[in-house]
């Protein structure tokens, strides 16, 4: 389904891809990509921010160790004016990319 909404976005019918993708989420709620990829879409509409922000961190629940999830997150928190939880995800991201130290 995500090549699907790929060949979709490419031929531009965002709204048929953002169908698709809630049709994956539907079907696999724990698919966490999927949200990824229908927040990125919401932030490519511009008017969606908040629906991009519900679906980042939908992705983060699912996947908390991914870092670059924060880093789409603080990007649309960014967008919206909220630079103080921006800020806080950047500082997540970077916190998770961050190399750890061996025992």
């Amino acid at each position: 389904m995500l090549d699907q909404a790929g060949q979709l976005v490419l031929s531009g019918r965002i709204d048929r891809a953002i169908a698709v993708l809630t049709k994956a989420i539907r079907q696999s709620p724990q698919f966490w990509q999927a949200f990824q990829y229908r927040g990125e879409l919401y932030l490519q509409q511009g008017n969606a921010l908040p629906l991009a922000l519900d679906d980042f961190s939908a992705a983060i629940k699912l996947a908390p160790r991914e870092a670059h999830l924060y880093l789409l997150r603080g990007h649309a928190h960014g967008l919206s004016g909220d630079d103080s939880s921006a800020r806080r995800d950047y500082q997540e991201a970077s916190e998770l990319a961050a190399p750890r130290p061996t025992v």
